[in-house]
């Protein structure tokens, strides 16, 4: 396997590190190239109101398009369920996206805090790999229609102030991409003041993780 690189980014008295090969150049092209053909992914899955696809779902429709261009995926599950997805290519090359760890979901009851955790890791394993290879998993909610209060309600919570899109072409967008490549900041910086789809987030990581 190619040699192991560290970048190291320090925001806001934090430090992320991201790990990859020394070179992911045939990683990056056979990226590239799986992009192009991988299909649409059905989102059958409905929760909270919005659509999304499955894990195995995912993973069915990946499969094929990643062996194709000499791809496969790991996670790596950490301390506290948090969990890391690794994009591997044939020639050695990788990369690893940071540790992730998401809060548990605590609406039902039922549920035992083994359940809980699991639940918690299998979004994030979905998460962290459609993040890593720019799938779009999830249905676009920021049109959906708020739902209705309850009668347990006073009523409905304050809409927030929605972010602005950050995408090529936007004035912001060259200032993000030289900032990431001078490792000034972050793209988990950046998203705290953006609106990114998982097409872009996947442009600025590649800016973030290739100095």
């Amino acid at each position: 396997m190619s040699k192991k690189l560290h970048c190291g980014i320090s925001t806001n008295n934090k430090t992320n590190i991201m790990i990859k090969s020394e070179s992911i150049t045939k990683l990056a092209i056979s990226i590239a190239k799986f992009q192009a053909e991988v299909p649409v992914i059905p989102k059958s899955e409905q929760a909270y109101g919005y659509k999304y696809a499955a894990l195995d779902t995912i993973i069915e429709r990946i499969r094929q398009p990643l062996a194709k261009h000499g791809l496969s995926f790991m996670h790596l599950v950490g301390e506290g369920g948090s969990v890391a997805c690794l994009i591997l290519h044939e020639s050695g090359e990788y990369i690893q996206s940071n540790y992730v760890t998401l809060p548990e979901d605590n609406s039902n009851n039922r549920t035992t805090p083994i359940q809980k955790m699991g639940s918690a890791i299998t979004y994030a394993k979905r998460y962290t790999l459609s993040a890593m290879l720019g799938l779009s998993v999830d249905e676009d909610t920021d049109a959906a229609p708020a739902k209705k209060p309850t009668p347990k309600q006073a009523k409905a919570p304050a809409k927030q102030k929605q972010l602005p899109e950050l995408k090529p072409g936007a004035d912001k967008w060259d200032k993000a991409v030289e900032s990431l490549k001078a490792g000034t900041t972050t793209l988990a910086a950046i998203s705290k003041h953006y609106r990114i789809s998982i097409e872009n987030q996947n442009k600025l990581a590649y800016h973030e993780t290739s100095k």
